[in-house]
């Protein structure tokens, strides 16, 4: 979407010939003016500079030989989309039809009329799109974010985990997190990922309570709601490192009110060798109700 005058990307991209997609070519929706401009026998258009590149540029080019209008071309957008998305539509040139069929009922529109006459699909209109018809998830190593990699005993951890799905929608799907401790259950959820489309962001709070080896084990449909789907990729695993040299208070009591007249702190952390290293620890007392006492 934007503006082409000069019968490119203006403000984005101006020479495909740029681009280095080699082995990876896109269905591109150019949903602005002139960038499909193919009945000028003088020059390329935009669009058929993209199609007559050698292994790079695009394998399919949807844009208009005249104006482009914000409203009709973000509709039409949309719904070239919505059919592959939330249908099984894979074929470029039925996504390219069911957008054109969508529209037209609203033909007394002057914009409208216009997208349906001057828009066209450069590129065979056969070509199918390497989509599956049904949910596809997936978890990778890199669809998770720990507030601290390291954190501390007893320290609030936040986990957001993001799955995604590749493939159609999905009504429903259940996601479990399990951490073991030592090679045992330590904390489990389950949470519905309801209407799940291309990616979701879930977020899990808990703390580890003692020093251990802690592992986090993600599972995708774990009731197997989309049968179909590749399992292979469902399952995200990782260990959590507890720090080494977690300070565990004992007393006094966070929070808690010492009535006499000196304090004795007391923890504990076998970890650190004080021979070795060079220690420093504070610990913070105050004689005011709100903690501001200086």
């Amino acid at each position: 979407m934007g503006h082409a005058g000069s019968q490119d990307w203006e403000i984005a991209l101006n020479d495909p010939e740029i681009l280095s997609n080699h082995g990876k070519f896109p269905v591109i929706l150019s949903m602005t003016c002139y960038t499909g401009k193919v009945g000028e026998p003088n020059f390329r258009s935009f669009g058929e500079r993209f199609m007559n590149m050698n292994n790079t540029g695009a394998v399919s080019f949807f844009a208009t030989s005249g104006w482009g209008f914000v409203y009709s071309g973000s509709l039409i957008n949309s719904l070239f989309y919505k059919s592959f998305a939330k249908d099984t539509v894979r074929r470029v040139g039925d996504m390219v039809s069911y957008a054109m069929n969508s529209i037209k009922s609203d033909s007394l529109s002057f914009s409208i009329r216009h997208t349906v006459n001057c828009y066209t699909l450069m590129g065979d209109p056969a070509l199918k799109l390497q989509l599956p018809a049904y949910p596809e998830f997936t978890i990778s190593e890199n669809d998770y974010k720990l507030s601290n990699k390291s954190p501390s005993v007893n320290e609030p951890i936040n986990l957001k985990v993001f799955p995604q799905n590749f493939g159609l929608n999905s009504d429903s799907a259940t996601m479990r997190l399990i951490v073991t401790k030592n090679f045992n259950k330590y904390y489990f959820k389950d949470t519905v990922l309801r209407n799940f489309s291309s990616k979701d962001s879930i977020s899990y709070n808990f703390k580890l309570n003692s020093k251990g080896r802690y592992e986090a084990k993600v599972i995708l449909d774990l009731y197997n709601s989309s049968p179909d789907e590749n399992k292979n990729d469902n399952t995200l695993i990782f260990e959590i490192d507890v720090k080494n040299v977690s300070f565990v208070p004992y007393k006094p009591v966070h929070n808690s009110v010492v009535r006499k007249d000196s304090v004795e702190y007391v923890g504990m952390n076998p970890f650190i060798k004080k021979n070795e290293k060079s220690i420093i620890l504070l610990l913070q007392t105050d004689t005011s109700a709100n903690f501001n006492s200086r």
